[in-house]
């Protein structure tokens, strides 16, 4: 679309450690033991990433053509709204 790349090596490092400090920070918790071993639903959980990750996706690729075409953005906005809708929608 501008004939150069979205995301360059030194934004990924960044979404990298972005992405690992935030996980991180929601990996404490206060969970107490169970005397039986819990389950998880998968199939709902299946249900959700199937119904989710298509839009998300739709939304990364359609919102940087949008607005390069609408508001004649130049590369380097574009860039910066690429990593934060990588960052924030991860």
């Amino acid at each position: 679309m501008t004939g150069q790349a979205a995301l360059t090596s030194l934004l990924m490092v960044i979404m990298v450690i972005t992405g690992d400090y935030l996980s991180m920070a929601f990996a404490t918790d206060r969970v107490q033991p169970s005397a039986a071993p819990n389950s998880w639903n998968i199939g709902k959980l299946t249900a959700a990433g199937v119904i989710l990750g298509p839009g998300f996706l739709a939304f990364c690729a359609r919102n940087p053509c949008r607005r390069k075409c609408k508001m004649h953005l130049d590369i380097g906005h574009l860039r910066t709204l690429c990593v934060v809708a990588i960052v924030f929608g991860g």
